[in-house]
């Protein structure tokens, strides 16, 4: 009965497929839009991991998290596309124009050391892992913005996620009520 609060992200992919419905863009192949599309498999992949955790939390009896932890995943992942195609934000475009220079197996050196290598090859080969999925050639290329879209999901994961550690740390230490205010005052700031 709790999985209606996955309804933002089924409502999200609803309207991202009529979108690209309305702009003939491969709808007659929804099977490879799922693939190709990254904003729709981002929202495909947070509904999955939104209904594991619901099924897994109310099977403990935690709803209050489960809502929580919804709370924290619609604020950090809804707008990920922010910008209308203006990267304004001056990290993530030095490490977007890192990533778009990266070319495996013959050029690996992102020339950008600033935050260490291990985010750069991470979203790098994220992209390439998406571009086989999606079959996109050439596969060894990561675009500028597809960039950007990898790198604000795996921010937004590891936001939730941190969000999550500071419910089941608190827990232990002080207690259910110090856990639940902590994870809602986490899920609030962004």
């Amino acid at each position: 009965k709790w999985l209606i609060l996955t309804f933002p992200f089924v409502l999200l992919g609803i309207m991202r497929y009529a979108q690209i419905v309305y702009e003939k863009r491969g709808a007659e192949a929804p099977e490879k839009l799922i693939t190709q599309d990254l904003p729709l498999l981002i929202t495909v992949v947070c509904w999955g991991i939104m209904v594991i955790t619901i099924l897994y939390l109310v099977w403990m009896g935690n709803l209050f998290f489960v809502l929580i932890v919804l709370l924290s995943s619609f604020l950090r992942f809804y707008g990920l596309s922010w910008g209308d195609g203006f990267f304004f934000h001056p990290d993530e475009r030095n490490i977007a124009s890192s990533i778009s220079q990266l070319n495996f197996p013959h050029q690996l050196n992102p020339h950008f050391f600033a935050y260490g290598s291990f985010p750069i090859y991470v979203i790098y080969f994220t992209g390439i892992i998406l571009n086989i999925l999606s079959q996109k050639i050439p596969i060894s290329n990561v675009g500028f913005e597809q960039a950007i879209l990898i790198s604000r999901f795996y921010s937004a994961l590891l936001s939730v996620l941190v969000t999550m550690s500071i419910y089941f740390l608190l827990k232990r230490w002080q207690g259910e009520k110090a856990a639940h205010l902590s994870a809602f005052l986490s899920s609030i700031s962004i």
